[in-house]
């Protein structure tokens, strides 16, 4: 049997990680899309 307070301790870091996750391709997007402005206005 496995004691409740491991799983949810589990849960946790696995939602941390997760959300680590998706903030960190948040900021890859993030930086793409500057780069491309950047980009955009040295051309003009």
């Amino acid at each position: 049997m496995i004691d409740r307070s491991q799983l949810s301790n589990r849960n946790q870091v696995i939602l941390d990680f997760l959300l680590y996750e998706l903030f960190l391709k948040l900021l890859n997007i993030n930086e793409k899309y500057l780069i491309k402005i950047n980009h955009a206005q040295q051309q003009a």
